[in-house]
C-alpha cells in the first residue's frame, strides 16, 4: 500500500510568491504529518499557473522572483526533512522559453524524473511549449505515470501510460471551471479521472487549484481513487486542504482495442471533420421489431420530402439489422460500421465495447457525429465520458428506453412520442431530437482541440 496525500491550493498571482513559497512549506509538512509516503501538489503551484505573459514572468524574473531551480531546490529541502517524496507543478525555464512541467523527487532528495504537459489548454499556448514524451518514472514504487490537467481529457495518453508498465497515475491539475458561477463543475473530476482509474485499472491522484488566477476561476475538487474507479477521499471546490488515502498499486490494465482501431489510433492520417451543416436527428426507440411499419406511420414527416427531420429508429428486437429509407435509418443491434443518414454520420455498437475508450474513439475519428450503444452492461458514467472526449452525441439503447448524453457529458431527457396514439398502444418507447451539428466543434476551450492535437507518434497502445 501507498499513503498519497493530496494537497489543494488557491489560485495565486506572480507577485505572491512569497507567500505561495510559506504555504508549500506548510501543506507538505502536513502532508507528512499524515504519514504519507507523497504529497502531490498541483499544476503550476509555482509560481502560478495564469502568469500573464512570458514578458510578464521574465519581468517578475527580474524583480526578484525566484526561478525553477530555486523551486526545485526547495522541493529536494522538504523532502529530505520531512521525509517524503514529492510531486509537483512549476513553470520550467529554457533560456527564455518556458513549460508546463511537474517533478517527482524522492524522499531522499533525488529527482526522479519530470515531465511536460503535451496537451495545451487555451492559454497554455501563450505561455509554454509542449512536450512530446509520455514515459512512466521509475520509482521505488514502481512505475509511475505522470499527467498534468488537461493530458487526461485525451485517452490516448494515460492509455499510453498504461501500456508503458505504469502502476500509478499522479496529476497535477488546475480545473477550469466550465459550469455556472453558482456551480462549479469541471468533467475531470466528476467524470473523466474515476473511468481512466476504472478502464485502466490503476489508482490516481489528482491536486488541484480553487480560486482565481487572471480572471480563471478553478474548481478544486482534487481526488484520490483507486483501480476500481472509486473515491476514496475528495477536497471540496473552494478550500484549501491535504487529503489522504492508501492505495494498493496494481499491474495496469492495457487497453481493449481490435488491430483495425489500434492501426486507426496510432495512424497519422488526418481526422475526418464531423461536418456542422447536417439536420436535427430524431431518435426513436421501438417496442418490438415487428411494429417498424406502424412506428413509420406514427412518426409524421417520414419519408417527406427533403427538409424534414431524417429519424433513426432502433430496436433491440431480433430481426434485420439494417434498413433504410428516405430520410430514415432502422438498426436492431450493434453494426461497428459508419452510417450516412442525410449527411448524419452514426454508428452503433454493442455494450461491451463502450467500456473500453478505443471503439468510440476510432469512430470519433471517422467523423461520426452519433453513436448508440446497445446493451445494458455500461454505465451512464462510462458514456458520458465517452461523449465529452470525443465531444459526439451518444445514445444507449436498453429495452426499458433510451438515454442520451451530449458533447459536454450531459444528459438529455427523452421524450414520449406525442401523436394523438395512447401511450400504452403507441409503437413507439421514447423518442428525442438531437441537435447533431454540435458534435462539429470539437473544442473544449479556445485552442484546445481534443483531436487535431493528438500526437500519434508519442503513443503505445
Amino acid at each position: 500500500m501507498l499513503r498519497i496525500a493530496v494537497v489543494q491550493t488557491p489560485g495565486v498571482r506572480l507577485d505572491q510568491w512569497r507567500q505561495t513559497r510559506e504555504l508549500i512549506g506548510e501543506l507538505v509538512a502536513r502532508a507528512a504529518d499524515e504519514n504519507a509516503d507523497v504529497a502531490l501538489l498541483p499544476e503550476c503551484v509555482w509560481p502560478a499557473y495564469f502568469i500573464g505573459s512570458v514578458e510578464e514572468y521574465f519581468r517578475a524574473r527580474e524583480a526578484g522572483l525566484p526561478g525553477d531551480g530555486a523551486f526545485l531546490e526547495q522541493l529536494t529541502r522538504l523532502a529530505r526533512r520531512h521525509d517524503i517524496a514529492i510531486c509537483a507543478g512549476y513553470v520550467a525555464e529554457r533560456e527564455r522559453r518556458l513549460s508546463n512541467t511537474v517533478a517527482l523527487v524522492s524522499a531522499r532528495g533525488e529527482i526522479l524524473g519530470t515531465y511536460r504537459k503535451c496537451f495545451m489548454w487555451d492559454f497554455d499556448h501563450a505561455f509554454f511549449e509542449p512536450g512530446r514524451e509520455v514515459n512512466p518514472i521509475n520509482t521505488p514504487w514502481g512505475p509511475v505515470g505522470l499527467m498534468i490537467c488537461a493530458d487526461a481529457r485525451l485517452p490516448e495518453i494515460p492509455a499510453t501510460l498504461a501500456t508503458r508498465g505504469a502502476r500509478l497515475m499522479l496529476q497535477p491539475t488546475a480545473w477550469v471551471n466550465v459550469g455556472t458561477p453558482g456551480e462549479l463543475w469541471n468533467p475531470q473530476p466528476a467524470l473523466l479521472i474515476p473511468e481512466r482509474a476504472r478502464e485502466f485499472g490503476l489508482p490516481i491522484a489528482s491536486a488541484s487549484k480553487w480560486g482565481v488566477e487572471g480572471g480563471t476561476t478553478f474548481v478544486g475538487s482534487s481526488l484520490i481513487c483507486d483501480a476500481s474507479g472509486n473515491v476514496l477521499a475528495q477536497c471540496g471546490t473552494s478550500e484549501t486542504k491535504v487529503i489522504v488515502a492508501d492505495v494498493s498499486l496494481e499491474t495496469p490494465r492495457r487497453p481493449r482495442m481490435t488491430p483495425s482501431q489500434r492501426a486507426r489510433l496510432l495512424s497519422t492520417q488526418p481526422v475526418v471533420p464531423a461536418t456542422a451543416r447536417v439536420p436535427p436527428l430524431r431518435v426513436a426507440l421501438l417496442k418490438d421489431r415487428s411494429l417498424h411499419d406502424a412506428a413509420l406511420n406514427a412518426l409524421p414527416g417520414v419519408d417527406a420530402p427533403v427538409g424534414v427531420t431524417p429519424t433513426l429508429i432502433l430496436t433491440n428486437s431480433p430481426g434485420t439489422t439494417v434498413e433504410s429509407g428516405d430520410h430514415w435509418l432502422c438498426l436492431a443491434g450493434p453494426t461497428n460500421k459508419i452510417h450516412i443518414l442525410d449527411a448524419v454520420r452514426l454508428a452503433a455498437i454493442r455494450d461491451g465495447d463502450a467500456r473500453g475508450f478505443a471503439p468510440i474513439r476510432a469512430l470519433a475519428l471517422g467523423g461520426v457525429h452519433l453513436v448508440v450503444v446497445f446493451g445494458e452492461n455500461v454505465s451512464a458514467d462510462t458514456l458520458r465520458s465517452r461523449a465529452t472526449e470525443n465531444r459526439i452525441f451518444l445514445v444507449h439503447a436498453t429495452s426499458a428506453g433510451i438515454s442520451a448524453y451530449d458533447p459536454r457529458g450531459g444528459v438529455i431527457q427523452p421524450a414520449k412520442p406525442d401523436n394523438g396514439v395512447p401511450l400504452g398502444t403507441s409503437p413507439v418507447i421514447d423518442m428525442l431530437t438531437l441537435d447533431v451539428a454540435q458534435s462539429a466543434d470539437k473544442e473544449f476551450a479556445p485552442r484546445t482541440n481534443p483531436f487535431t492535437a493528438r500526437r500519434p507518434e508519442c503513443y503505445e497502445l
